[in-house]
């Protein structure tokens, strides 16, 4: 599949090509307010603390990628998709719900969910509803046990023809390293941000306003503020103004999985259905049949009888 950057097209920050100026440059983005905003506590991709830059500098062609993808046991007729993000962000959550099953120990074919690190391992998922769709939960990162400094390629997130970058209340520095290796290395990836239902009550309560007229404020707001971010740490031309391709996707996960299941929602429903069918659609793209081109038609010279 090409790698174009479509769902995204704001990741395209210009890097100094030494470490000096890297050094410098990586000062200056850090000195911004949104440090206190995004409880930012380490350095930006391309200039690590107390280490060298030739760790972050990693990028694979695409002979490479299909290599190791074949290694991994991925199908190439599937559609492959990660789903990412710190610790307690949703990503078990998500990958039950799109495939229409609930968060549940007893059920062996759930991603296993808990306010504990529950995923210790990357697992994959097969989709129900669309056979062709596979879901891949990974360990969350910022933690003892996974370290953020090499995730996006500890995880080899770079092998997959979609990346789900979730987070509950902050985008944070770990996952702005995501954005920024998928960037690098062409890696369609997509903003989720989880557990709308929460975020939308404390707007509401915020704001003096009732929960069902909520929405549209809420949603400005968390995309303005997304918008702001990404530019602070340095994406530029961040397009925000598409409604049916959203900067962040704003989900409930309950929503997401009574969707599936042709149940009615309970929640004030924002961008499920639009994650959900941008979903198929993509896998759609990727694994449709390719039909035989046409052959041109004979055309047949009629051939004059010789005259007598």
């Amino acid at each position: 599949m090409p790698r174009s950057n479509t769902l995204i097209p704001f990741l395209c920050i210009p890097r100094p090509q030494t470490n000096l100026f890297r050094n410098l440059y990586t000062a200056y983005i850090m000195s911004f307010p949104f440090k206190l905003f995004l409880g930012f506590g380490g350095v930006l991709v391309g200039a690590q603390q107390g280490g060298s830059n030739e760790a972050k500098e990693d990028k694979f062609s695409p002979a490479q990628i299909r290599k190791e993808r074949d290694e991994s046991g991925f199908d190439p007729s599937c559609f492959h998709v990660c789903v990412c993000g710190s610790a307690g962000s949703g990503k078990s959550s998500l990958v039950n719900a799109a495939r229409g099953i609930k968060n549940s120990k007893e059920d062996a074919s759930a991603a296993p969910t808990g306010t504990t690190e529950t995923t210790r391992e990357r697992a994959s998922y097969a989709n129900p509803r669309r056979p062709k769709q596979f879901l891949y939960d990974t360990p969350g990162h910022g933690t003892q046990a996974v370290s953020a400094q090499r995730y996006y390629y500890d995880q080899k997130i770079y092998l997959f023809d979609l990346v789900i970058v979730m987070y509950g209340e902050r985008l944070r520095e770990d996952d702005v390293e995501i954005l920024k290796a998928c960037r690098k290395n062409g890696t369609e990836v997509i903003l989720v941000r989880s557990k709308s239902d929460g975020h939308l009550a404390g707007y509401a309560e915020d704001n003096d306003v009732e929960i069902p007229s909520a929405g549209p404020g809420y949603v400005g707001e968390t995309t303005q503020e997304m918008k702001e971010t990404l530019e602070r740490v340095g994406f530029e031309n961040v397009d925000a103004s598409q409604p049916e391709k959203p900067l962040v996707y704003i989900v409930c996960t309950e929503n997401i999985r009574n969707i599936v299941n042709h149940q009615p929602t309970r929640r004030e429903v924002i961008h499920e259905r639009l994650l959900l069918a941008m979903l198929d659609k993509m896998e759609y793209m990727l694994v449709r049949p390719m039909k035989p081109a046409a052959k041109a038609p004979v055309v047949r010279t009629p051939v004059k009888a010789a005259k007598a």
